[in-house]
C-alpha cells in the first residue's frame, strides 16, 4: 500500500493544478509538437493520473501514456477515469 489514498489525491489535485508552472507546461507542449504528430509519455508514481489530465490536452492528439505506480488501486482508478474521459470525448464528437 502506498502512503496516498485516492480520496486525498482527489482533494489535492485542484491545488496541484494551480501550482503547475505554465512556462514549463508550455515548453513541454512545444517540444512535443516539434517532435511530431505523436508522443509517448511515461508517468512514474502516477497516482490516479493527475499529470495525464493536466498535460494531455496540451499535447498532440496521438498519445501513448504508460502509467506506473506501485499502488494497483491507484492505477485502477487512473484507468477508470481515462476510460470514462475517452467515452465522453467520443460521445461529444
Amino acid at each position: 500500500m502506498s502512503g496516498f489514498s485516492a480520496d486525498w489525491l482527489a482533494l489535492r489535485e485542484p491545488y496541484d493544478a494551480r501550482a503547475r508552472n505554465r512556462d514549463v507546461l508550455d515548453s513541454v507542449a512545444t517540444a512535443a509538437v516539434a517532435a511530431g504528430d505523436a508522443v509517448a509519455v511515461v508517468d512514474l508514481a502516477c497516482g490516479t493520473g493527475s499529470t495525464l489530465r493536466a498535460i494531455a490536452p496540451r499535447l498532440p492528439p496521438r498519445q501513448d501514456w504508460r502509467l506506473v505506480d506501485n499502488d494497483l488501486s491507484l492505477l485502477a482508478r487512473a484507468a477508470a477515469r481515462q476510460s470514462a474521459a475517452a467515452k465522453q470525448s467520443r460521445a461529444s464528437r
